[in-house]
């Protein structure tokens, strides 16, 4: 019995919209993230990476898909009315004994 079970993929050439594909930099951007984070979004395959070919820079060859970035920014903006994440009111403005308290 093994204890990592690996997929292989074949990597084939697709043909796509250069208007369905945008930057890491500009995906980044919309997001309001860094390209790290980025980097993370893509591992956890929320993000789909496409590397350009034609684009003779190898660092700026990646790109991703415009409709997972309007997925992952209505999802953010979803998140973010959750009541969970709203700021409290009543937290004390400074640590000092209390001292700083929003007048009411």
């Amino acid at each position: 019995m093994t204890r990592f079970q690996i997929e292989v993929r074949e990597l084939r050439p697709l043909d796509v919209d250069p208007g369905a594909l945008m930057t890491l930099t500009d995906a980044a951007k919309w997001l309001g993230l860094s390209t790290s984070a980025l980097g993370d979004l893509m591992y956890r395959g929320v993000l789909r990476r496409v590397v350009d070919g034609d684009e003779p820079n190898p660092t700026r060859a990646n790109r991703v898909f415009v409709e997972d970035v309007d997925k992952e920014l209505a999802r953010r903006r979803e998140r973010k009315d959750d009541s969970r994440l709203r700021r409290r009111r009543g937290r004390p403005l400074s640590g000092a004994g209390g001292a700083g308290w929003p007048v009411s």
